[in-house]
């Protein structure tokens, strides 16, 4: 696993500046779920892979505190709904991104070179489902690869009619564009260490199946980005609270545990 560097101990002026920022900052709309039960607030904690606004996010099992579940959560939810507020996470993606990248910045995670290029697929056809985890091995282990192919499984077994088909079908696509991540979570040196890749598109026609579809290569640019970055609680801890009063309750409405 790559080494990254930790976060020096801050002083009070920089974590004021990062409270301020999270106080400030605006969020998008929550998806209006009201047809759906709600969700107990512990139960994200408790899974090993969940649907989050958008991304599908993977727990190995040496994560076993509930709370640097929810921390992840949380932190990458508010991430999205803020940089959602500043740009459209589907016409224009590619600003979305940084916005996104700089929001899970300011809230402790350590992100080197989020760099966004196009997917080379080797064939006429390609599946993009396939094309994450060929690209996840590049940068996760084998266990956190399978985990990722296991959420997805069991992504692609939801009834059409349960509630997280139905987060996942409207926070990752319209019908000519999609914009979507995949994660997997494992504790290295008592940190939270997340292997994440982002991906979005545009086609003539999206529909809830485009991760397993076959795409012709030819008419289809995936662009993607790959990351590992790690999540320095002392720095969360700082501002957790301020993101929870942000997202307020209703927020668990844009969580579905998947396995």
């Amino acid at each position: 696993m790559k080494n990254l560097s930790r976060m020096p101990q801050e002083g009070p002026e920089i974590i004021k500046q990062r409270q301020s920022f999270v106080q400030e900052i605006q969020l998008a709309p929550i998806l209006d779920m009201s047809k759906f039960a709600a969700v107990a607030p512990a139960a994200p904690a408790a899974a090993t892979a969940v649907i989050d606004n958008g991304a599908i996010l993977g727990f190995d099992a040496n994560i076993t505190d509930p709370q640097l579940k929810e921390d992840v959560d949380n932190s990458t939810l508010f991430a999205g709904l803020a940089a959602s507020h500043q740009y459209d996470r589907f016409t224009d993606a590619s600003n979305w991104y940084k916005s996104y990248v700089k929001v899970l910045s300011q809230l402790g995670w350590a992100i080197t070179n989020f760099n966004i290029t196009p997917y080379q697929a080797s064939g006429s056809t390609f599946e993009i489902d396939k094309a994450v985890l060929q690209l996840l091995q590049t940068i996760a282990s084998g266990d956190e690869v399978t985990l990722a192919q296991s959420a997805m499984a069991a992504l692609r077994s939801l009834p059409s009619k349960e509630r997280g088909f139905y987060l996942w079908d409207s926070t990752t696509h319209t019908a000519q564009n999609a914009n979507f991540q995949i994660g997997v979570a494992t504790l290295s040196g008592g940190y939270v260490v997340m292997s994440i890749i982002g991906l979005y598109f545009s086609a003539s026609q999206i529909n809830s199946d485009f991760l397993w579809f076959s795409w012709p290569s030819s008419n289809i640019t995936l662009f993607t980005a790959l990351q590992v970055m790690e999540l320095d609680e002392d720095v969360y801890s700082q501002v957790r609270n301020l993101v929870l009063t942000k997202l307020g309750a209703s927020s668990m409405n844009l969580l579905a545990n998947l396995i």
